[in-house]
């Protein structure tokens, strides 16, 4: 029989009060005419069916303390269902076995009270061994408010017994002259180093945490993170019957009140990544602020093939198990990890009711250096994680469209990844920060063929008039797919139209710019941004690289395959990121 003189009470889930600025449904739902007001929201709600995948069929408690009448509520789309009703007054504890529930959601209501303020403490807990205290690793680049807003946010919301400690990896060697003059940071260690990239800031951390036997969470230096976020994911991760990685929701700040991201996946065929179930991401989009647990279908974990770095909690032994993240310096790398955890029999879960909010990536204008990685990582994952050729008809599909909507650098910096996808695995040994210096001198050598400027022409605005009213080569749109489609292969032939007045477009995306003469792509309040042309003769290379190079990929995909796949895991040890770091320099602060 196993000695139980050892199990404590650990929590699962606390009452979290709205933060300031967030909004309030989040954390509570308002009153109905039937109802008081309750905890069935996002942060509050008990996600027992998540638990039970995690845990097994445990049992957990619930414990509340309110001055008013309450009942504990079980539910989902397919019903609700009373689990107990208590008449207020005091502490009130329910032992619940999880694999009793009917349904997804367990959540608490005050009858007929009008807000939350009668509930004095409400959280559900599971009785365990202590759960070992996590390593959360924040890599960092010229965010130095983000930083230490971050790194304050954990200490003062969390114990040592739930974050050991934090190692704070800065790229940039400018965090330790912006903190102020003898602040003592418990529980860091900052450690500079040359830019390895995101890869290599989680790798560092990881390096750095390589004694440690809890958990080692990977966190954003921009990701807002409630300190009980990252408390439920350890409590959980420290728990779980099987070693698995548990992600977070994703909330974008312009979209406070909805997550846009969940659980998440990787096309097998287009080797792309997406939602889980696309269907769901509109359920998503208006959920988490406008609905509550009765109505949530799309809060299914294990769907994930990986989670989001913004915030992903490792399970103890990561390192030894999976290995170190592969070194990509930015993008894919995460995926990628995720999909190598699943090989060696580690799951990946979005865990519901606990989330960052994280600015959502874009790119700077009308290319960024980053789609250079971003396809040549995709590519190598692809490659090394048995897909077959249906990416390459996705990518060249891809490339079409570039070209012939004027995303000219993009596709130059989509060849730069080929090309290196194509040469084979070698780069995967080399200085992982190469292919940004490279991507840059490509855009610089670019510059010239296009106009960018503070000064550009007056731009027609996106809701110009209508095509009749213009002639061909002006900027108004070209109008429905087909018709734009046809203007832009025709383009193909026809000369440049230097005089065509631009188009502005908020968002460079190819549909926007399909079939124009020109376009420039910025906020329009800003007053600037990049101004592209038509330019038929560079579009026809494009077009023929991107034949010539798919098919090569092509011819040369049954080949690479067994490569990349020795050489990736290889390139992702222990030994191989000590030795980057070595060559990065390294300097640690206590």
């Amino acid at each position: 029989m196993a000695d139980t003189s050892l199990r404590t009470s650990v929590d699962l889930l606390r009452l979290m009060r709205p933060a300031p600025g967030a909004p309030r449904a989040l954390y509570e739902s308002a009153p109905t005419a039937r109802t008081g007001a309750s905890v069935r929201s996002w942060f509050n709600s008990a996600p027992v069916a998540a638990w039970r995948e995690i845990l097994g069929d445990a049992e957990v408690e619930l414990a509340v303390d309110a001055a008013v009448p309450i009942r504990v509520l079980n539910g989902d789309p397919s019903g609700t269902v009373v689990l107990a009703e208590h008449d207020g007054g005091g502490p009130f504890r329910l032992p619940v076995d999880l694999g009793a529930l009917q349904h997804r959601w367990c959540w608490v209501e005050l009858t007929g009270a009008p807000d939350l303020d009668g509930l004095r403490d409400y959280r559900w807990s599971v009785r365990a061994a202590a759960v070992l205290a996590a390593v959360v690793v924040i890599p960092t680049f010229g965010r130095e408010d983000a930083c230490r807003e971050q790194v304050d946010r954990i200490l003062a919301g969390t114990t040592a017994a739930e974050v050991a400690g934090i190692v704070v990896v800065d790229q940039a060697g400018t965090l330790a002259g912006s903190l102020p003059a003898g602040l003592a940071w418990d529980r860091v260690t900052l450690v500079e180093q040359g830019n390895l990239g995101g890869s290599g800031g989680y790798a560092r951390g990881l390096w750095q945490a390589r004694d440690h036997d809890g958990p080692v969470v990977f966190l954003d230096d921009d990701a807002a993170v409630h300190p009980e976020t990252l408390r439920r994911m350890v409590a959980l991760t420290g728990l779980a019957r099987e070693p698995r990685i548990l992600g977070t929701a994703l909330f974008a700040p312009e979209q406070p009140d909805s997550p846009v991201a969940t659980a998440e996946v990787v096309d097998r065929r287009r080797f792309q990544w997406g939602s889980a179930r696309p269907s769901d991401a509109v359920a998503v989009a208006v959920a988490a602020g406008g609905t509550d647990a009765p109505e949530w279908a799309w809060d299914r974990g294990g769907d994930a093939d990986y989670v989001g770095w913004w915030c992903a909690a490792l399970p103890p032994g990561a390192a030894r198990s999976i290995g170190y993240p592969a070194p990509y310096f930015l993008k894919w790398d995460d995926a990628e990890y995720g999909l190598r955890a699943a090989e060696r029999g580690v799951r990946s879960t979005v865990v519901p009711g606990i989330s960052a909010v994280h600015p959502a990536w874009r790119a700077d204008g009308a290319a960024h250096w980053s789609m250079a990685p971003l396809h040549r990582n995709r590519i190598a994952t692809a490659l090394a994680h048995g897909a077959g050729r249906g990416v390459l008809l996705d990518s060249l599909v891809h490339q079409v469209k570039h070209a012939l909507s004027l995303q000219y650098d993009v596709a130059e910096l989509w060849e730069l990844g080929i090309a290196d996808a194509l040469a084979g695995p070698d780069w995967l040994l080399g200085d992982p920060s190469g292919i940004r210096g490279r991507a840059e001198r490509l855009l610089a050598a670019r510059a010239a063929t296009r106009d960018a400027s503070p000064a550009l022409p007056s731009p027609a605005p996106a809701s110009a008039a209508p095509a009749s009213a213009a002639p061909a080569s002006a900027a108004a749109s070209p109008g429905p797919l087909p018709r734009a489609a046809l203007t832009a292969v025709l383009g193909l032939l026809r000369p440049p139209t230097p005089a065509a007045p631009p188009l502005r477009v908020d968002a460079f995306s190819w549909r926007a710019t399909l079939g124009l003469d020109a376009a420039v792509v910025g906020e329009a309040s800003a007053g600037s941004g990049v101004l592209l042309r038509r330019d038929p003769r560079r579009a026809r290379a494009l077009l023929g690289r991107a034949l010539s190079s798919h098919a090569r990929l092509a011819l040369s995909w049954s080949r690479l395959g067994p490569r990349y796949r020795r050489a990736l895991p290889e390139a992702s040890t222990e030994e191989r990121w000590a030795a980057r770091f070595a060559a990065a320099g390294t300097r640690e602060r206590s």
